[in-house]
């Protein structure tokens, strides 16, 4: 990502819902319904996660902060397999725009 182009403040998401459904449908893939409950217990499973994608929508990186002990390498790996297949709608009104970088926050109770 040493290219990251110029910043831009003209970027927007033409569909808000869509990516909160692609996240609810990615963490309901990743951990049985069992283990949202086991984790949504308590309140410190929660983390953040950060996407890079390119102009086209397509999630480039991913990388996860403050992630607790309880959630497994394994189940680390299959976010970020899956978040890697996510294609975002994306509104880039600045052509020298290489990059775009999004948060998303994992909190457990909301998948319930």
């Amino acid at each position: 990502m040493k290219e990251r182009g110029k910043d831009c403040e003209h970027i927007s998401n033409r569909d808000e819902n869509a990516l909160a459904r692609s996240e609810k449908e990615i963490v309901k893939s990743v951990f049985s319904e069992v283990r949202i409950k086991q984790l949504s217990a308590n309140n410190a499973n929660s983390f953040l996660i950060i996407c890079i994608c390119n102009t086209a929508g397509n999630v480039k990186a991913v990388s996860f902060l403050n992630v607790q002990p309880v959630i497994t390498l394994q189940e680390i790996k299959a976010l970020e397999d899956a978040f890697l297949k996510l294609k975002i709608s994306l509104n880039v009104e600045c052509p020298e725009t290489k990059y775009v970088k999004f948060n998303m926050f994992i909190r457990f109770a909301k998948y319930l």
